[in-house]
């Protein structure tokens, strides 16, 4: 039997190793930065208050900016990782603007996006620091979002996805009796449509799909005893490349909603189901890519013909170079990785379409309750297309030749106030200052879009403790009014124009008040234009087909739900059509 004395000691060493353990598994604190103080004493920090929202509203970005109301402060500090570093938490529009825009040097993207993303898609220019191949690479592409590409390409593209919805919907309408049916899946079959055409320039055919299941049914069962009750549909199989683009869509998701999302990620990588639609989706690309880069080697001058797709546009560019380049005999796709062309077209998909049909599900739900403003949309509509109407649909080019403010103040406002993203991450690259509070570098900092000055009051601020390129750009926009600040007002971004009614004589102004849905700088959303066309086009066919009721307090609400997809997205999404005359 071992001495008491050394029974003793080993007890005492134990004991020692642990206390140190549980010391370096607390909470590290910055100094100085607000943070609640209970959460700073325990090893989960704020995690358990953050879990038990999320199980509560299935949200958590609109938590963590509500800390910065209760701790009273536009900068605050939270402990979500045990012995990590915080999560600091900015909600103030004007140091958001000027860390994404003028203090590049100092933060750059963080490398949450490529833990998150950088198994699905490692050569994308979304998971990159910016260096000198995120520049090339998005330079590469950057002519995607051309005037010129945008209305002879994507425009057309868009139109005919979204006419495919409309007559889906007519058919919905016909057989439910009016009643309403749930819209949002039929919106991301379309988006996604569209975004396909526009990307590798062949057509999917999701909505097509359900059309034609839908043409061989005389009739559906519809609910008798209640006539608030949904008419539910049946759904035919989707094309396996949408099932696998979506089964990867939902696993990202997934690692976004966990508390351990590299732990997550990991495991989820080495399913069957993961494996079976990454590969899907790579074999795809792959096939697609090579078809393209095969015909401008078997007809070069193919290359000088307008681009029919993005993909096209990018290989046609890379081909152009190729032939100046010192007379070199070079086939196009020698020079340039594949994986990255694949990557980035991938990455085109999802930015182009799980956004625009979030946003566009938000836009649907606010203007059906809100009728007062929905007949002004619509009569704004018909004034700039004074001959639409349902039989007589305007072209892509019409439509984007048409200058309708009231639209774009209307688009605005949905992207205001849905929230479809709600915020963007940047990490430290030098030790530096925020709001006067000393941030170490490596610091991870979540610029919110959706809390304090953009959607509530603002947080005070001294004015001498912003950054210098802060107080010298002065704000460009103004504060949005105290009063209904959350409500949905289109008007709140219009400006008169001279004379004439208020209807007719505004202009639409973007810098109306506080609002950044595709973040901002080099490291914003590169395909905002692409979206704004998107949503665009969406609305103006879907008004000039149908008149949006209101549905039932059951079935509407404007309850969130984030993890189930990459965006902040509507719990329900139900429509109510009648048909336009």
């Amino acid at each position: 039997m071992a001495p008491l004395y050394l029974i003793l000691l080993v007890l005492l060493v134990l004991l020692a190793l642990v206390s140190l353990a549980s010391y370096l598994a607390l909470p590290r604190v910055i100094p100085h930065i607000p943070h609640n103080r209970t959460s700073a004493h325990s090893i989960l920090g704020d995690l358990p208050h953050l879990l038990a929202n999320f199980k509560a509203t299935s949200e958590n970005v609109n938590w963590m900016t509500q800390q910065c109301v209760s701790l009273n402060s536009p900068l605050i500090q939270l402990f979500l990782w045990p012995g990590a570093f915080p999560l600091l938490v900015l909600s103030d529009h004007r140091e958001t603007e000027d860390i994404l825009v003028r203090r590049t040097r100092e933060f750059d993207r963080s490398d949450i996006i490529a833990r998150l993303l950088g198994g699905l898609v490692p050569y994308a220019t979304i998971v990159m620091p910016s260096h000198d191949l995120f520049k090339s690479q998005r330079r590469i592409w950057a002519n995607t979002m051309s005037t010129a590409f945008l209305n002879e390409v994507a425009a057309p593209q868009i139109h005919e996805a979204t006419m495919d919805l409309v007559r889906l919907w007519r058919r919905k309408q016909a057989l439910a009796g009016g009643r309403c049916f749930a819209a949002a899946e039929n919106i991301r079959h379309a988006a996604m449509d569209a975004i396909w055409a526009v990307a590798v320039g062949t057509k999917l055919g999701g909505v097509q799909t359900q059309l034609d299941f839908l043409a061989s049914k005389e009739s559906i069962f519809v609910p008798k005893d209640d006539p608030e009750a949904p008419v539910e549909f049946p759904e035919a199989a989707m094309p396996a490349v949408y099932t696998a683009i979506s089964t990867l869509l939902d696993s990202v998701a997934g690692i976004l909603s966990s508390p351990f999302p590299k732990v997550y990620a990991f495991f989820m990588r080495q399913r069957s189901w993961y494996r079976k639609a990454n590969a899907m989706k790579t074999r795809t690309m792959q096939e697609l890519v090579r078809q393209c880069r095969d015909e401008f080697v078997r007809n070069p001058k193919s290359a000088l013909h307008r681009p029919a797709s993005a993909m096209e546009h990018v290989l046609r560019r890379e081909a152009l170079e190729l032939a100046k380049e010192e007379g070199r005999d070079s086939k196009p796709g020698s020079r340039g990785d594949e994986r990255e062309m694949i990557d980035e077209l991938f990455m085109f998909l999802v930015a182009g379409h799980e956004t625009t049909a979030t946003t566009t599900t938000w836009g649907l739900k606010y203007l059906a309750s809100s009728p007062t403003i929905q007949n002004r949309l619509h009569r704004a509509i018909q004034t700039a297309l004074p001959s639409a109407s349902p039989t007589q649909i305007p072209s892509a080019d019409q439509l984007m030749a048409a200058d309708i403010p009231y639209l774009d103040a209307a688009i605005a406002e949905m992207l205001r106030c849905g929230r479809t993203t709600t915020g963007a991450v940047r990490v430290a690259k030098v030790d530096c200052e925020v709001l006067g509070y000393r941030i170490p570098k490596g610091s991870s900092i979540l610029c919110s879009t959706c809390g304090p000055s953009f959607l509530h009051d603002t947080l005070y601020v001294d004015e001498e403790s912003r950054s210098q390129s802060s107080k010298a750009a002065g704000g460009k926009c103004r504060e949005w009014e105290s009063r209904g600040k959350r409500d949905f007002k289109p008007e709140r971004w219009l400006e008169r124009n001279g004379d004439g009614d208020r209807e007719l004589g505004v202009v639409f102004n973007p810098n109306a008040g506080p609002s950044l849905p595709f973040g901002a700088g080099p490291r914003g959303c590169f395909g905002k234009k692409l979206a704004l066309m998107e949503m665009r086009i969406m609305i103006i066919l879907l008004l000039l087909s149908f008149e949006l009721k209101e549905v039932p307090d059951p079935l509407g609400g404007y309850d969130a739900i984030e993890g189930v997809t990459v965006t902040r997205q509507p719990r329900k999404c139900f429509v109510k059509l009648g048909l336009r005359d």
